[in-house]
């Protein structure tokens, strides 16, 4: 807006411009207002922050929790970073008190299960009523330093540097006090993938008593779980076989059911549709025999048909030329053409010998005069 002035004018320039005539577009990206990397965008009267991966806002001020979404799974805990996170799988929702402790699982996002296992270990001590109640503080106290002095133990053993522990309580007996549990060994790497053969020398008893505040007299050697003895201990689907593996389990879709997921099998299976029943759930030429097969099914040229589509067998069959004709094809053309021969010669001898008889008729006839008379 112009102000008029003794001999002169003065400018008020809106939001944005400066200079006596209000030519100068004020550039906001001068004070460098985008943090954490951000490009600035100078606009009128404004500015745009284009921000690196990772961070979000008008001045890319907050960094993008890539932990939001929960990727870490299996209790494991997500640690944030810039533009990704890393999960760490030696966390336990039982450590309530101490270092975390681990839980069995190893990969990327804490997804890859280790081996499963039972084992009894016996702790110096007399049991208490206390500890048939699972919501007890005593109970939770023994199962939070179990876990984590087992896992320590197990650590510090043989197999501590190529696998994750993971320990579950399932009972705690009477007398002196002496706990079955389960343990799941998560491969470090991928290149042990092999289940592990736990011995006596997997465990360091000495390791474990100085971690876990308790006195743990002696442990058993692990045994196999069989997890297909019970639904809860694996995932195959209702319609697929379990069979147990050394310190794992398979999963195969029973007969007549599709596997939906190959890259997990048995663990989606759906009945398979039988396509060849109705004509309408199949492609196969009508001259063709359908097959059913898991899944899917096949079409093949009837005898006496060549398949035009080799690229899609059975879906165009066409009649093959005499050339081509099979040999019993010939043979049977041969034998009509034969008994058609013998019905043109039965019928010719049947013809002459009715003439002849005509004749023969027409000779006697004529023995007779006008009359009736020889």
């Amino acid at each position: 807006m112009c102000n008029d002035a003794l001999n002169s004018y003065a400018c008020t320039c809106r939001d944005g411009f400066t200079g006596r005539n209000c030519e100068d577009d004020i550039d906001e990206c001068q004070s460098d207002p985008c943090l954490n990397g951000g490009n600035c965008t100078d606009r009128v009267n404004g500015f745009t922050c284009d921000c690196i991966p990772g961070f979000t806002g008008t001045k890319c001020e907050t960094d993008v929790d890539e932990c939001a979404g929960n990727p870490c799974l299996n209790s494991a805990v997500c640690i944030d970073a810039v533009n990704k996170y890393t999960c760490a799988c030696n966390s336990s929702q039982n450590s309530r008190k101490r270092d975390p402790c681990p839980i069995g699982f190893s990969g990327q996002k804490c997804d890859k299960r280790g081996s499963l296992y039972t084992g009894l270990i016996k702790i110096n001590g007399t049991f208490d009523n206390s500890l048939t109640n699972k919501s007890s503080k005593e109970y939770l106290d023994l199962i939070d330093k179990f876990v984590c002095a087992v896992g320590q133990g197990y650590e510090r053993g043989t197999l501590g540097d190529k696998y994750i522990p993971s320990i579950i309580v399932k009972i705690i007996s009477y007398g002196s006090i002496a706990v079955g549990y389960y343990i799941s060994l998560a491969p470090l790497s991928t290149k042990d993938d092999n289940p592990p053969s736990p011995d006596a020398s997997s465990f360091d008893l000495e390791a474990a008593n100085q971690y876990g505040e308790l006195n743990l007299v002696s442990s058993d050697p692990l045994e196999d779980l069989d997890e297909c003895s019970m639904p809860t201990n694996n995932d195959c689907h209702v319609n697929a076989t379990c069979s147990n593996t050394i310190g794992s389990y398979t999963c195969k879709c029973k007969d007549g059911f599709n596997d939906i997921n190959s890259a997990r099998p048995g663990r989606n299976c759906t009945l398979d549709l039988d396509e060849c029943l109705m004509p309408t759930n199949n492609d196969c030429h009508v001259n063709a025999t359908c097959s059913n097969t898991i899944g899917s099914y096949t079409c093949k040229c009837e005898d006496g048909f060549n398949d035009i589509n080799s690229a899609r067998p059975g879906r165009n069959c066409k009649l093959v030329s005499s050339a081509g004709l099979l040999w019993w094809h010939k043979l049977l053309i041969a034998l009509c053409a034969a008994l058609l021969l013998v019905i043109i010669i039965i019928t010719s001898i049947c013809c002459c010998c009715c003439r002849k008889d005509r004749k023969q008729d027409s000779r006697e006839m004529g023995h007779f005069d006008a009359h009736g008379r020889y």
